[in-house]
């Protein structure tokens, strides 16, 4: 198809620093299907506030190029 493009996945990790949800993604719709296979698999570290694990939405982009 020779598609190329820049993909943002909006996820919500939580206290755990697993992605507990993904809200949306934007980008070319070809490339939907495998960020969000993609997204469910990153593991982050736990985002702190107030020395509390507090759950954070995330930007996560991804970049697919032809070489």
């Amino acid at each position: 198809a020779l598609v190329q493009g820049r993909v943002t996945a909006r996820v919500l990790v939580g206290i755990t620093g697993k992605v507990e949800r993904i809200d949306r993604i934007e980008g070319p719709l070809v490339f939907h299907k495998a960020v969000e296979q993609a997204a469910w698999q990153w593991q982050f570290a736990p985002a702190v506030q107030n020395d509390k694990m507090v759950r954070v939405w995330v930007s996560l982009p991804f970049v697919f190029a032809l070489e």
